[in-house]
Parts: C-alpha cells; sequence; structure tokens
C-alpha cells in the first residue's frame, strides 16, 4: 500500500509543478517592416557577426513589409507577441538569424558568418522585438535574411527579409 501512496503523491506533485511551469501556446506577429530606434547602449560580443550587441528602445515602424533597402543604418525586422500561460511569465526563446546563402564576411577577423544565435528572455503576453540593424558595410549583402524564434526544440516563429539595393 506505501508505494502506491508514495507514487500518488509524487504524480500529484508533479502535476503541481507542471502546473506551475511557462508554456507557449502561439506567438503572434504583430508588425513587421523597417524600424527606427534609439540606440541606448552598445556592447562588445566576440561571436557575433558585427562585434557588438546594440540595445535599443522606442522603436517605431517607418516602413511595413518584408522588402528592405540594403544600406548602412537600416534596422528591419518585427515585434511579436508570445502567448501562453502564466500571463507575465518570463521564458527563454532562442533567436537565430540566418544570412543570405553567400553568408556575410568580417574582413578584419576574415570569418564569414552564415547564422547567429543568441538567447532572448521575454514576457508571455508582451511585444518583443526581434531585428537587424546593418552597421558596416560588409554587412549590406542583399538576399533573404531570415530571423527564427525557438523555445525548447521547437521553432516557434519565421520571418523572412529580403534585402535589396536601393532604388
Amino acid at each position: 500500500m506505501k508505494p502506491y501512496l508514495a507514487a500518488a503523491l509524487l504524480s500529484f506533485a508533479h502535476s503541481l509543478l507542471a502546473a506551475d511551469a511557462p508554456s507557449i501556446s502561439r506567438v503572434e506577429i504583430v508588425e513587421k517592416g523597417s524600424y527606427e530606434a534609439e540606440i541606448m547602449q552598445k556592447s562588445d560580443v566576440a561571436g557575433s557577426p558585427s562585434g557588438s550587441h546594440v540595445v535599443s528602445r522606442n522603436f517605431r515602424l517607418v516602413k511595413k513589409g518584408d522588402r528592405v533597402d540594403a544600406k548602412v543604418g537600416a534596422r528591419f525586422g518585427f515585434r511579436f507577441n508570445v502567448h501562453g500561460a502564466p500571463a507575465n511569465a518570463v521564458v527563454t526563446v532562442k533567436e537565430v538569424t540566418i544570412f543570405p546563402k553567400a553568408g556575410i564576411r568580417d574582413p578584419e577577423r576574415k570569418k564569414t558568418f552564415f547564422q547567429e544565435e543568441s538567447a532572448k528572455a521575454v514576457r508571455i503576453g508582451q511585444n518583443a522585438y526581434r531585428g537587424y540593424l546593418l552597421e558596416k558595410d560588409w554587412e549590406v549583402v542583399p538576399g533573404d535574411w531570415a530571423f527564427e524564434i525557438w523555445y525548447g526544440d521547437k521553432r516557434i516563429a519565421r520571418e523572412v527579409f529580403t534585402l535589396e539595393a536601393p532604388r
């Protein structure tokens, strides 16, 4: 009788813990296109293609769509909302940027990047931003740039932008 009681208690405890664990049901793309934003902080990141990470705020969509003028200073991406439970819980997602087939080549480090991955904490039920700021000439590579968001081993969002020579 005792083993059954222990198993029942363990099962009950597990169900309580699982009920409190955040879960994502879906991702909503709120808007996408070219943005302007205020740069708050820039820090060096050795493994990043650009060599840095830019923290920005006050994102403002200036042009809707998935076509972007390929030029230094262009910022493109999308706002998204993670739906799930419990509301306002913080979850960590993996962001993946897949560059055009030829990659982007840093001439100083003599390294070609084909994709970049990073972790990001987002709140369930609140908008977040995912994007890229072209800061250097060698980052300006026309073609398809894909942004993916992963939760665990599941891709939960993917948006593709085409960088084109300005007209």
